[in-house]
């Protein structure tokens, strides 16, 4: 194995985290994001989309794939956001009351083993997210509320107890 410059150790962590499909993991071990906090995030939906509000729970059912349709035929797509971002972190910790992105994973693989759901989708960064939610009037995402716009074309809807 050849060094590349790190120590010992380090080698051992990044081919670790390679072999376990976890590679950006390393790279956020050397980024440092602000955490969100409530008052940066919002939830959208498809203009058309006239669920009002959702509480905490109704989120986590969302994003736990537990809650599947808006209604009787309007299937629910949750868009997570971008991997190792500060919006991700909380939306793992504070919505979804999982300890890291990684213990989300493993929920989602699992899920996905025993075929109860697809691939969940995710967001490259806010812009990605809101394209989704713009064309798509089942998608729900969370995002920074300073990337929205007029042109957004959007709905923020109320998250009632967070």
């Amino acid at each position: 194995m050849a060094n590349h410059g790190l120590q010992p150790q380090f080698q051992f962590l990044k081919l670790l985290m390679v072999l376990i499909g976890l590679q950006s993991v390393f790279i956020a071990f050397s980024a440092s994001a602000q955490p969100a906090t409530v008052h940066d995030l919002v939830a959208i939906v498809h203009p058309s989309n006239e669920v009002a509000s959702l509480s905490v729970s109704d989120m986590r059912d969302i994003f736990l794939v537990d809650q599947k349709k808006w209604s009787r035929t309007s299937r629910i797509h949750p868009i997570l956001p971008q991997p190792n971002s500060a919006t991700m972190s909380y939306v793992v910790t504070r919505i979804l009351g999982m300890s890291s992105e990684s213990e989300l994973s493993m929920y989602y693989m699992a899920a996905i083993f025993q075929q109860k759901i697809g691939e969940p989708s995710k967001s490259a960064n806010d812009r990605s997210a809101i394209a989704v939610v713009r064309s798509d009037p089942g998608a729900i995402a969370i995002v920074s509320r300073s990337s929205l716009s007029e042109q957004s074309a959007v709905r923020i809807i109320e998250i009632s107890d967070l």
